[in-house]
C-alpha cells in the first residue's frame, strides 16, 4: 500500500510542477482581445487584474536596488509593458502567465548595475 502511495504521489507531483493557472498565450489573448468583442469588458478585466497582481507582488518583495520604480505606474502601463514583452518573445508564451509577466517587468525596470 506504500508503494502505492507513494507511486501516485509523484505522479501527482510531477504534473503541479508544469502546471499554471494560466499560461502567457491565454493571458495575451485576452489583454490584446477586440473593443468590439462581446466580452471585451471581462478579458479586459481578467487581464488588467493578473498583471496587477503580479506587478503587486514583485514590488511587495523585491529587493532594494532590484527594480527601480519612479513615479506612479498605471495598470494600462503593465498591459502594455506585458503585450509589448509577449509581442518580442512569442516562443515564451507557452509558459506560465505569471512568469511571462514577471520578465516583462523586470526587464523594464530593473536598475542598471
Amino acid at each position: 500500500m506504500y508503494k502505492i502511495i507513494m507511486a501516485f504521489a509523484i505522479t501527482i507531483s510531477s504534473f503541479s510542477a508544469n502546471a499554471a493557472f494560466i499560461f502567457g498565450d491565454e493571458l495575451y489573448q485576452l489583454c490584446t482581445s477586440d473593443e468590439n468583442s462581446q466580452y471585451y469588458i471581462q478579458n479586459e478585466s481578467e487581464c488588467r487584474g493578473y498583471v496587477t497582481g503580479v506587478y503587486d507582488r514583485l514590488t511587495g518583495t523585491a529587493k532594494d536596488g532590484v527594480l527601480c520604480l519612479k513615479g506612479k505606474i498605471t495598470t494600462g502601463q503593465i498591459k502594455k509593458i506585458f503585450i509589448a514583452y509577449a509581442d518580442k518573445n512569442p516562443a515564451k508564451l507557452n509558459r506560465s502567465a505569471y512568469e511571462v509577466v514577471e520578465n516583462s517587468i523586470y526587464q523594464t525596470f530593473r536598475c542598471s548595475r
